[in-house]
Parts: structure tokens; sequence; C-alpha cells
């Protein structure tokens, strides 16, 4: 069982704390059954032995079963209270900027989550507001996309495009010395590189890492 055990949050999971287990089943489904049971007993009782139970009862028996869930919830929250209580006075972005970093750590998600606002502060810096923007399709490209989106125009059509955003892409990108920019396939056996699709004429504007690059259209 893992009752009393501190939940972290997760991505899939946030404002939600997940129901324990009990012998490997989840304790919503143990406690339901038990449920069902207590009634069918109360029930059956009732009709052989001719005792008449209030509602009141079946509330005071679903309220005990409910006890443990409010124990683990309880739980988490005070573990999550005790583990977050020193970013009271910091400010908004602080706070969202820890928070995302923790589900990132917990969720194992590679720093894709934990630094969207800094690419996000990058991208404002770097590309004047209203500009057509691409992102390449990535696992987390959304989270980026939902803070720009109010000051750029998105697009997913790369040939629109005055720059194209790499943030954790799912696909490979090459820039060649002459500036043209290819998404590319790697073979596996000897490392052969194909170009995919030809996107256009570019330079790198930016870049913090291979994972994180602004990529802008050159013009003719």
């Amino acid at each position: 069982m893992n009752f009393f055990v501190y939940q972290p949050e997760y991505l899939f999971s946030i404002n939600t704390i997940f129901s324990p287990l009990i012998f490997k089943y989840s304790g919503d489904m143990v406690i339901g059954l038990l449920g069902i049971i207590v009634c069918l007993v109360i029930l059956i009782w009732q009709k052989y032995r001719g005792r008449k139970f209030s509602s009141q009862h079946i509330i005071y028996v679903c309220t005990l079963l409910w006890l443990p869930l409010f124990f683990q919830f309880f739980y988490s929250n005070i573990i999550e209270i005790k583990n977050t209580i020193f970013m009271i006075n910091k400010s908004t972005q602080e706070q969202m900027r820890w928070r995302s970093c923790a589900i990132d750590f917990n969720q194992q998600l590679g720093g894709g989550l934990c630094q969207v606002s800094k690419f996000v502060e990058l991208v404002k810096k770097e590309i004047p507001k209203g500009s057509m923007i691409a992102f390449a399709s990535g696992s987390v490209s959304l989270f980026p996309e939902y803070y720009l989106i109010s000051d750029y125009n998105i697009t997913t059509d790369y040939s629109k495009a005055q720059y194209i955003l790499l943030y954790h892409p799912l696909e490979n990108f090459n820039l060649a010395e002459d500036g043209r920019l290819s998404t590319i396939e790697v073979e596996e056996q000897g490392n052969k590189i194909i170009d995919k699709d030809f996107l256009g004429y570019f330079q790198v504007e930016t870049q913090i890492n291979p994972q994180m690059v602004i990529f802008k259209r050159l013009t003719p």
C-alpha cells in the first residue's frame, strides 16, 4: 500500500491528487467496492432482520470510507506547502518558473518545461512584435506558443514564417553554410544524413543550445 506517500505534481495531474494504491489496486476502486458490499449487507440485514437504517447511517458509512482518501489528500497538501512556502513572497513570474521546473524535474522532461520562460523572454528580446513565427513540432512547444500568441502571428506553414523557432523539436534541422535550412533524417546505419524538406534560406538569429534556436529568414 502507498497511503500517506507524497504525490508530486505532474503535467497530467495539475491541481489533482491521485488515489493511493491498496495492494496494487486503485484506492477509489477498492473503497467503492467496499462501499457497495457494505450497502448490500445493510439492505440484506434490513430485509431479513427487520431493522431499518436511515439515510444518516448511509452517510456515516460513506464518510468513514472516504476518510482514507481525505487523509492522503491532506498529507500531500501539507508536504506541498512545506516544500513551497519559501516562494510565498516571490514574484508571480518566479513562482511560475519554480512550479514549471518542479513539474519538469518530477516528470523527467529533460528541461523542456523548466526553460519555457527563459525561451519566451529570449524571443521577445530578439524578435519584433507582430512578426510571423513558426514553431518546429515538439512535445512541449505548445507552452512557449501559449505565452507568445498575443504578441506574434504564429503559423504552421514554414514558407510564410519570418522566423522558425526550435524548442525541443521532434525533427532534426540542418543549416548549410550557404544558409539553406532543411529538415533532415539521419539513418541509423552509417549516420547518413538525408535532406527531407527545404525550408528556405536562414541564419541563426540566436541560440541557447541545439534544442533552443531562433532562425531568421534571409531576405532575397
